[in-house]
């Protein structure tokens, strides 16, 4: 026999025993393939495991975020038992609509103009019989202490009052500027 046959009478043989094309079913659970002993590689070669996954979060479902208040039991009072820097009795920062007291109508207080009304932009948003309602600051402008919501509006192109119109009230004299 020679070598040409034989490679025709093995690749025959391998095709009807379905060996060359074994069929790959996937598994449904993975599993972790052995490392090779040191012995077994080639030099210069270090042997290398997956990294564990990490842990699911777990939550008993009556503190999950571990601050001691629970949202879940049915008299609970945490606002966001995702957020452990959310709780009753946490000290309010004054931001945009984050309630880290669960009180919407405490808000934190921010007045950088010490003009004694906190910046619109400081507030807590709460839900009252199905609308939003926003507790907050109302000066319009933290930045300029003669514009807040007291303030007289002058004829200046800016909304002095912050009331949302520019230059209403300044009488019959002046036509008021556009609003932008």
């Amino acid at each position: 026999m020679n070598k040409l046959t034989f490679l025709v009478v093995v690749a025959a043989a391998t095709l009807l025993t379905g060996a060359a094309f074994a069929q790959i079913t996937p598994s449904p659970v993975q599993r972790q393939l052995p490392v090779p002993a040191p012995h077994q590689l080639p030099p210069n070669v270090t042997p290398q495991r997956a990294a564990p996954s990490p842990a699911a979060p777990s939550c008993n479902h009556t503190d999950c975020d571990g601050d001691g208040h629970s949202y879940y039991a049915d008299h609970g009072d945490d606002c966001d038992d995702n957020n452990a820097q959310r709780y009753p009795g946490n000290s309010e920062v004054a931001d945009a609509g984050i309630d880290q007291d669960c009180n919407p109508r405490t808000f934190g207080v921010r007045d950088a103009d010490h003009d004694g009304y906190i910046d619109q932009n400081v507030y807590n948003i709460d839900i009252v019989a199905g609308h939003e309602v926003r507790y907050g600051g109302d000066d319009c402008d933290d930045g300029q202490s003669q514009i807040h919501p007291n303030a007289q509006e002058l004829p200046n192109h800016v909304d002095d009052n912050c009331d949302g119109i520019v230059d209403n009230l300044v009488g019959d004299w002046y036509t008021p500027a556009p609003r932008h």
